[in-house]
């Protein structure tokens, strides 16, 4: 072989070398970006189902003094008064 024929299969080798290094830096960028996109979307979801708790929260009564159980309670020695009850039986 050449000189010549030599440096020619080099600079083959070497084209051939930046195209795979191209091609395999595409691939890492769109893992990259994938990888993102799944993290925002976790992110949103955890997010989400953070504010869904929040919300169950208020709807739920803070204590048991707030619950309409109906049954009286003893606020003073000897004295039974109707626990509060929803807005209804008021």
């Amino acid at each position: 072989m050449s000189a010549a024929d030599a440096v020619k299969q080099l600079e083959q080798q070497l084209e051939q070398l930046k195209k795979k290094v191209a091609e395999e830096e595409r691939e890492a960028r769109r893992q990259a970006e994938e990888a993102e996109r799944k993290r925002q979307q976790e992110e949103a979801a955890r997010k989400r189902e953070e504010e869904r708790a929040q919300a169950k929260k208020r709807k739920a009564p803070e204590s048991d003094d707030e619950s309409d159980s109906g049954e009286e309670v003893e606020q003073e020695p000897g004295l039974l008064v109707p626990r509060r009850g929803c807005e209804q039986c008021r």
